[in-house]
């Protein structure tokens, strides 16, 4: 973990696969916190 923090765009990175799952999890109303390292655990496999 770096600590550092990024803002991504909807329209820039809706391209590239991990934005595009994290934005779309964040935009959910039931986002579920549990599931955020579940999307870093897909990116990496």
């Amino acid at each position: 973990m770096t600590g550092v923090w990024m803002e991504l765009c909807p329209a820039c990175d809706a391209r590239r696969a991990a934005a595009r799952a994290f934005i779309r999890w964040h935009r959910d109303p039931d986002c579920d916190p549990v599931a955020l390292p579940r999307l870093f655990e897909a990116w990496e496999t």
